[in-house]
């Protein structure tokens, strides 16, 4: 659950140091790991849920037979690619509202 959680706060955290112009009360705050009414860590779990699709859909049983720091090491691995396509996806949403914004 640690790297969970960890990855969680940190899209977070990342959501706020954006500065989104369309979204006033993330706009107003500093960048903290509880502001924007945790819209990163939801961003998190969307993109965490999509990328576990494709393990879902394998079958993927071997989870059950690795040894406990694999299993660390690699769910740490899991969310660290779901964190960098949450905050991707969220990037681009900014530079698009900051494009609509300006026109």
């Amino acid at each position: 659950m640690t790297p969970f959680l960890g990855s969680f706060l940190i899209t977070n955290y990342l959501t706020t140091c954006f500065g989104w112009r369309l979204l006033p009360s993330l706009a107003l705050e500093p960048p903290s790991f509880t502001g924007g009414l945790f819209l990163g860590g939801y961003s998190f779990l969307a993109a965490w849920m999509v990328t576990s699709l494709s393990a879902l859909s394998k079958g993927d049983h071997r989870r059950a037979k690795r040894q406990p720091w694999s299993t660390f090491v690699q769910e740490a691995i899991f969310d660290g690619e779901a964190v960098g396509w949450a905050v991707t996806v969220q990037l681009a949403m900014c530079i698009l509202s900051r494009a609509v914004a300006i026109h």
